[in-house]
């Protein structure tokens, strides 16, 4: 019997695919468009506890190739979780850019694929092979489920596929499908020595939504815990140095900001802020 949450995210992926769903964060990145080798080159988690936005799960994946401990996830799209796990059967099937393939090539490589023991993976695997079969474009990610974002940065798992396959085979990460920016209790009962938010600051801007993370960061980071955030300008036509002046004032009471690095090719920058 398919569990509530299943039942839910069928039904809601169903309307996306329908074009039934308006809202507005339903599509789920198939990569990330930030650089995160040059970005994780900057950061030391070894034996790091980590909290990161979903989304792609890339930052998952390098949280894990850098080093981490321990990856707890979040995003306010719940189908985020269930391509994690479609990433993962790919990735041991020695796959990192699936974009040329077609719905029929992958329902045929998931049903060939050995799937963990967890509740989660197995109710995943339930999910994808429903939706596939719902699926007749000759390219996969040419549905309304997907933003299609090519990374020219994932060559960096080509020579990765096999130790990354062997982490994420032992991992079913905790997600919380939450907003973080709105839900003022977020407390998952674990500190966290880095938070990634990746661009999520860009599209909160307001200062009740920056009061209300703030106070849901202070209360997950450890002494000296990193928030890691991206500034993409490019996409909102802002100067960052006018943007990030009321995002550093709500910061200021519990955080110390700095930059980590510009990458000066795409235009984005990476930066933190660190809890006194």
């Amino acid at each position: 019997m398919m569990s509530i949450k299943l039942q839910n995210d069928l039904k809601y992926a169903d309307s996306i695919l329908k074009d039934e769903c308006k809202d507005i964060f339903r599509k789920i990145y198939t990569s990330t468009n930030e650089n995160l080798l040059l970005l994780f080159s900057k950061l030391n988690l070894d034996d790091k506890d980590v909290l990161s936005v979903l989304s792609s799960s890339d930052y998952l994946y390098m949280s894990y190739l850098f080093g981490a401990r321990h990856v707890d996830s979040f995003d306010i799209n719940p189908l985020t979780y269930r391509f994690f796990y479609l990433r993962k059967w790919l990735i041991k099937s020695s796959l990192i850019d699936i974009g040329i393939l077609t719905a029929e090539n992958l329902l045929e490589i998931i049903e060939n694929t050995e799937i963990g023991d967890s509740e989660n993976e197995k109710e995943s695997l339930v999910f994808w092979k429903e939706i596939l079969m719902k699926m007749s474009e000759t390219n996969f990610f040419n549905n309304p489920l997907f933003i299609s974002s090519f990374n020219p940065f994932n060559f960096f798992y080509n020579d990765k596929l096999v130790d990354l396959s062997n982490k994420l085979s032992l991992i079913n990460p905790t997600f919380y499908n939450i907003d973080i920016c709105e839900y003022s209790t977020f407390y998952t009962g674990r500190k966290y020595d880095y938070v990634f938010l990746s661009n999520i600051l860009d599209y909160n801007r307001k200062k009740e939504s920056l009061d209300v993370i703030v106070n849901n960061l202070m209360g997950l980071t450890n002494n000296r815990g990193k928030v890691v955030c991206t500034h993409l300008p490019q996409t909102l036509n802002e100067d960052f140095s006018q943007v990030i002046c009321l995002e550093q004032k709500c910061f200021e009471r519990a955080f110390d900001y700095d930059q980590i690095v510009s990458d000066e090719i795409g235009k984005i920058y990476y930066y933190q802020y660190t809890k006194r």
